[in-house]
């Protein structure tokens, strides 16, 4: 496996003279432009940097590859992993648009991407439903705890009135009893 050669901000010198060896053999040959070999040498110089949207750049600007499916797939991959989806899907679409061969590479791999989308959003919306969920219970648990004060206080209330109740009936209760005893 290649080690990644480190970079600043458009490449080290090394990928720099590099890309620069392949500009200059596309510049001695243009049949070149949608040769897949030379797009490989393109791609390897993209896999050995850090940040590889010079490299790609460099080809749209000199319209390498563009009828490759493989330098399409190459640079949406990289746009993925970079969490650049927009991007990715952009890049698809272009590859799409100008007709990159072999076709059913660039579409097999479309799929892929989408389908990973797809779940990759499902687990955001999961996860966003979730921290909501959590917020609601939290807001429905203050929400319970405040709703239970008034019935508590009914409850206390009524308990109080049948107390006054009871001893109300005791009154009463004392009060025939002791009449029946007057009667005895």
């Amino acid at each position: 496996m290649a080690s990644r050669v480190p970079c600043s901000d458009k490449g080290t010198s090394s990928s720099r003279e590099r890309a620069e060896a392949l500009r200059l053999r596309l510049a001695k040959d243009g049949s070149l432009r949608n040769d897949e070999e030379y797009v490989r040498k393109w791609l390897v110089l993209a896999s050995s940097v850090d940040d590889a949207g010079w490299v790609f750049e460099t080809l749209d600007s000199l319209e390498v590859g563009e009828g490759l499916a493989l330098r399409w797939v190459a640079q949406a991959f990289v746009a993925e992993k970079a969490a650049k989806y927009a991007l990715a899907d952009e890049v698809f679409s272009r590859g799409a648009a100008c007709d990159a061969q072999p076709r059913d590479l660039l579409s097999k791999r479309r799929r892929e991407f989408d389908r990973r989308m797809k779940r990759h959003w499902l687990s955001v919306a999961s996860t966003v439903t979730s921290s909501s969920e959590n917020i609601a219970s939290t807001t429905a648990g203050r929400t319970k705890k405040t709703s239970l004060r008034r019935p508590l206080r009914i409850l206390q209330d009524q308990r109080h009135q049948q107390t006054e109740n009871d001893d109300d009936d005791d009154d009463a209760n004392n009060a025939s009893f002791l009449a029946a005893e007057k009667s005895i």
